[in-house]
């Protein structure tokens, strides 16, 4: 009986360690690419944020546009709706560019206190809007309040990478 337990124990590790170097292996295999913007963070020269914030909001449109179907058009006529993946909800993120480099995302907590998020520098890119979505918020100009500059460092996470 001892012989017959230790046996199957020992399969099942087995199976157990391939399976776990298996799904290592497709991890590896399906890491996305990650694409490089027209525009650098540190070109932007956005001095309502820390070069910090705007960085980690720029990886992290490269990110999404660099992840298959994470940003679609929006069904219907217009041409500058795009529907973006969230992390924070169940629901996409909607995403409309104006011709006049304005570019809005609705339900964004980044979007709504800074005017910039990265669903709206990801749909800039994709559109070949960014350079004129960061002259619009140039334009604006507007320095955050310490509330809304709190507010977006909670909701576009933390400006250092953790390491």
């Amino acid at each position: 009986m001892v012989f017959y337990v230790t046996t199957q124990r020992q399969a099942h590790e087995k199976k157990f360690d391939t399976a776990l170097f298996q799904d290592e292996e497709e991890h590896q295999e399906t890491q996305p690419q990650i694409c490089h913007m027209s525009v650098k963070p540190e070109d932007a020269n956005l001095t309502s944020l820390p070069l910090e914030a705007v960085q980690r909001v720029f990886r992290s449109a490269e990110a999404l546009l660099s992840k298959e179907n994470a940003i679609v058009q929006a069904p219907g006529s217009n041409k500058m709706a795009f529907l973006v993946e969230s992390k924070t909800s169940k629901r996409p993120h909607y995403v409309f560019a104006e011709r006049t480099g304005r570019i809005t995302c609705e339900n964004c907590p980044g979007w709504a206190s800074a005017k910039l998020c990265k669903h709206a520098v990801a749909v800039g890119e994709k559109t070949q809007q960014l350079s004129d979505y960061i002259q619009w918020l140039r334009r604006r100009n507007k320095p955050l309040n310490f509330n809304h500059l709190g507010y977006f460092r909670l909701n576009e996470g933390s400006w250092k990478e953790e390491k």
